[in-house]
């Protein structure tokens, strides 16, 4: 979708009436939601991203609300610092921590991130491995 028929969508979801919009999901950082949300602020819409943390755009500094949520040790995925601090550079004057905890590897290595990033709330949510419901 391009940008006016995202925004057309918002517009319907919304009934007009501004709101906060959340930009998740995979990574929405390999997006350009630079021009939507330029539209999105002009006419009193706020905006929220969460990402990984392994790109950084400046349309960070647009919205209301970043919250990185970086790959835990479960993940297998090794972390990248650099393109993670890349991130703040260009984040909000909110910006938060999501971490998702599968072990207690994952809650040390929460705890580490933390002792790097002090001055960012820290947010922790249970892993569900099962991809099940109930």
């Amino acid at each position: 979708m391009d940008t006016q028929a995202v925004w057309s969508e918002i517009q319907r979801l919304s009934g007009g009436r501004p709101l906060t919009v959340s930009l998740s999901g995979g990574n929405p950082a390999i997006q350009d939601f630079g021009p939507l949300i330029q539209q999105g602020k002009a006419e009193g819409y706020a905006f929220a991203c969460e990402t990984q943390g392994s790109i950084a755009k400046p349309w960070f500094a647009d919205l209301a609300m970043l919250v990185l949520s970086p790959k835990p040790p479960s993940s297998g995925e090794d972390m990248d610092w650099k393109a993670f601090d890349a991130c703040l550079n260009v984040r909000p004057a909110q910006a938060v921590l999501k971490i998702v905890i599968f072990d207690d590897t994952d809650f040390n290595w929460a705890r580490s991130v933390t002792d790097r990033y002090p001055d960012l709330p820290l947010y922790l949510q249970p892993g569900n491995r099962s991809g099940q419901p109930g």
